[in-house]
């Protein structure tokens, strides 16, 4: 049977890099955010979204930029949003991972910076065999965003936008501190998969 690991953490915190690595090592990573570009291209997720964002949708889809301006600044837009394109993106990951799966994957990770947004803890240990969650001190994430181009206050607001540290720290198998070296990074991976992996195999033994 296929099994599925989630892999969260704060933004900044390095879940791309730890997803890469992953990758090269032929692990099958699922991408939310790259689900929620093809869902923002969607006609359908673009016409419910302009009943409310009128100045955000233009003949290509959505103006992802605009849409960030709203949804970072105003809670209640954000919900609208979720409420839209979240059942799309889950639905989008699921086809993946079935696709995966039919080519002889046994394993797949599903890269989601909003899981404990999304879900209750039931719903995720119902959904996930195993939880990683990459975490670094808010400093230390802070000077990540700015250096990609972020100001201060658009990254503290996304940051804000997220659950805390606690939260996700709660549902986690394993914790990665990403507030090193890049070696080191590589190092607490090596381990953390390890352990998830060695978890589930004495489960089914």
């Amino acid at each position: 049977m296929l099994r599925v690991i989630a892999l969260t953490g704060g933004i900044g915190a390095g879940k791309s890099t730890v997803a890469s690595f992953l990758r090269e090592r032929g692990v099958v990573v699922l991408s939310a955010d790259e689900a929620a570009r093809e869902c923002l291209q969607h006609p359908a997720v673009a016409a419910k979204v302009s009943a409310f964002l009128p100045d955000v949708v233009h003949d290509a889809g959505i103006d992802r930029a605009r849409l960030a301006a709203h949804i970072f600044t105003d809670s209640i837009v954000r919900a609208k949003v979720e409420e839209v394109m979240h059942p799309w993106i889950r639905q989008r990951m699921t086809q993946w991972a079935t696709t995966a799966a039919q080519d002889g994957a046994l394993v797949v990770v599903m890269e989601i910076p909003l899981l404990v947004e999304t879900r209750t803890a039931e719903q995720i240990r119902a959904e996930f065999d195993a939880v990683i969650t990459v975490e670094a001190p808010q400093n230390v994430r802070l000077a990540r965003l700015v250096s990609r181009g972020l100001t201060s206050q658009d990254a503290l607001a996304r940051m804000a936008a997220q659950g805390s540290y606690s939260d996700r720290e709660a549902v986690a198998d394993v914790v990665l501190e990403n507030s090193d070296t890049l070696a080191q990074l590589h190092a607490h991976i090596e381990r953390g998969w390890a352990t998830v992996t060695a978890s589930k195999e004495s489960e089914q033994g």
